[in-house]
């Protein structure tokens, strides 16, 4: 199954909130799903972190390595 993370999503697991359903996380975890995090995300995080309102236990690029990045674009 092919999953595309939103930017809170990607966040809530990798922070253990609990907005994030035990189904959800049950699919994420699962190694045979393909995580998917697009470059909006990527950017919007960077910049959180950047102002001090998110962090996390690893960098950013640690915590996103087994997820296949979209690239985004603006026609």
């Amino acid at each position: 199954m092919r999953l595309l993370l939103d930017t809170h999503t990607f966040i809530w697991f990798f922070t253990g909130n609990t907005k994030i359903s035990n189904q959800v996380r049950v699919l994420i975890e699962n190694e045979d799903n393909e995580k998917l995090l697009s470059t909006a995300s990527l950017w919007e995080m960077a910049i959180k972190q950047s102002t001090g309102k998110l962090s996390f236990h690893l960098p950013l690029r640690c915590l996103s390595h087994s997820y296949s990045i979209l690239m985004t674009s603006v026609y």
